[in-house]
């Protein structure tokens, strides 16, 4: 698998992708099947060399992020990887925890790579500030909870 990869990171065409990145400017990709978005990727990391910035990713849909990851945990294994899931009409709150440290490892550039499908870039990432008013509270060492008051 790591033969592929350096094979294709060497390649003339992935330089011009790659000054593209560093320049800030989006790269598409299309007509990739199977696993080759994830090769891609994988390339495109090595040629990359020690850039810190995550690489940002599209999907169609979940299952195809989810499959996006696995791939590429085949190509580049050292990588990390961030999958942002879509937000769903009363998700429940390990969903929303799951999204919120997807977030956190892109804005952390924890991850070397973060996806996301179409549905999770559409749809807020957080509820709004309205609705979150009263659904956290502050607790400090010491402090006694009353357990009926959650």
């Amino acid at each position: 698998m790591l033969e592929a990869r350096e094979s294709l990171a060497g390649d003339a065409r992935m330089t011009g992708m790659v000054d593209a990145l560093e320049a800030g400017r989006a790269v598409e990709a299309g007509g990739l099947w199977g696993s080759s978005p994830a090769l891609l990727l994988a390339a495109l990391l090595e040629a990359r060399g020690d850039s810190t910035a995550p690489l940002v990713t599209a999907t169609a849909d979940g299952t195809e992020a989810d499959i996006l990851a696995g791939d590429l945990a085949l190509f580049a294994p050292e990588v990390g990887v961030a999958v942002l899931p879509a937000p769903t009409p009363g998700e429940a709150a390990e969903d929303r925890a799951a999204r919120t440290v997807a977030l956190g490892r892109l804005a952390g550039r924890e991850a070397g790579v973060f996806i996301a499908s179409a549905a999770a870039w559409a749809r807020p990432a957080f509820p709004a500030a309205a609705d979150l008013a009263g659904s956290s509270r502050s607790i400090a060492p010491g402090d006694r909870l009353d357990r009926d008051a959650w």
